[in-house]
């Protein structure tokens, strides 16, 4: 009786802590998706890379339980001789190559709550997902 009062907090903060642990892993997966679903709308087509209120709607569309999270779509453009380096779309060259290669960014974000206060963790985690493409 001594060993199971004492075995069962522990074995009870185990299961309660495995099954935040799952629940914070299904949910990064869905803001992944999400982000996923965002961008490929947004690489369809140059039209599309800038219909940015359609690509957050997708994005969020595809996140589970949807409520509380948010979306940001973006645009950028670089040059394949600096890549990251950031240049206009609209009137920057790339030299010996032309016209930068366009991009678009979605980022989603998710509030997680744990089931229990742990030590160490907090408790309010946000969990964010970011995806970027190639304009086709």
């Amino acid at each position: 009786m001594v060993e199971f009062a004492i075995m069962t907090p522990v074995l009870l903060m185990l299961t309660i802590g495995a099954t935040d642990f799952a629940r914070v892993f299904i949910q990064s997966q869905g803001v992944a998706g999400g982000s996923n679903s965002g961008v490929a709308f947004g690489a369809r087509r140059n039209v599309d890379s800038v219909n940015y209120a359609e690509m957050e709607a997708r994005a969020l569309n595809d996140v589970a339980g949807a409520e509380g999270a948010t979306a940001a779509a973006s645009q950028f453009c670089d040059c394949p001789q600096n890549p990251g380096v950031a240049v206009s779309c609209l009137n920057g060259s790339c030299p010996n190559y032309g016209k930068p290669r366009v991009y678009v960014k979605t980022v989603v974000t998710k509030n997680f709550s744990t089931f229990a206060k742990y030590p160490g963790i907090p408790r309010n985690v946000p969990v964010k997902s970011s995806g970027y493409m190639r304009v086709q």
